[in-house]
């Protein structure tokens, strides 16, 4: 099919076609706004002052899923959030520099509220273990936790690309198919001549057909 057959095939169904890339459109521009979740970060710093060297094994030991784990376990004890809903409490990454003294830990969850609990629980985990884990090393927090900000949230120009383009993919598909539809699959040419039905059940035999022939 020519560009201009399917551009005569669109204008003959403009309201069909208009209709779906709409509809496709405003659903996701919905689910970019009520289900894609934004997420808020707040940022806890601490100094190594006499390990400047071991900021690396810090890191390490906050990125085990074990120690995240315990902060998130922690945060339904002190009833901030309900076991159910710990898919709320996102990520938590550390920020080291070589050779700087000074690194900090982020804490990200899909509330500005909860964002600071969970970084506030984390704090207070980080301090209480961290004695046990590295017992000659000392650190101290010098900020934090800090204001919620955002940290990710929904790129709606994307969104709104992604909305046009499969409305217009959708809608040329189903354009097409009802036109192939009506044109060779509905059509009384197809049935009589392609298919040999006149009515639904009953088929028209070839003339030379036996079954067409008198008994003698």
């Amino acid at each position: 099919m020519r560009i201009l057959d399917l551009l005569s095939l669109i204008k003959r169904n403009m309201l069909v076609f208009c209709t779906i890339v709409f509809g496709v459109f405003v659903l996701i521009i919905i689910y970019a706004n009520f289900i894609v979740q934004p997420t808020y970060s707040s940022v806890i710093q601490y100094n190594a002052i006499d390990n400047v060297q071991q900021t690396s094994s810090y890191k390490n030991y906050v990125d085990d899923s074990s120690f995240q784990d315990d902060v998130r376990q922690n945060m339904v004890d002190q009833h901030y959030i309900d076991a159910s809903s710990m898919n709320n409490l996102k990520t938590i990454s550390v920020n080291v520099t070589p050779g700087n003294q000074v690194f900090s830990i982020t804490a990200e969850a899909t509330t500005p509220l909860l964002a600071r609990q969970y970084a506030t629980t984390l704090n207070t985990l980080f301090q209480k273990k961290f004695g046990r884990a590295f017992p000659n090393h000392h650190i101290t927090k010098i900020n934090g936790p800090s204001n919620p900000v955002s940290a990710t949230s929904p790129d709606m120009k994307l969104y709104i690309i992604y909305g046009l383009l499969g409305g217009l993919i959708i809608s040329i598909v189903i354009v097409l198919f009802k036109e192939l539809y009506g044109k060779y699959i509905y059509s009384p040419f197809f049935t009589t001549k392609v298919l040999g039905v006149h009515q639904i059940g009953i088929i028209e035999y070839p003339k030379n057909s036996g079954s067409n022939k008198s008994k003698e």
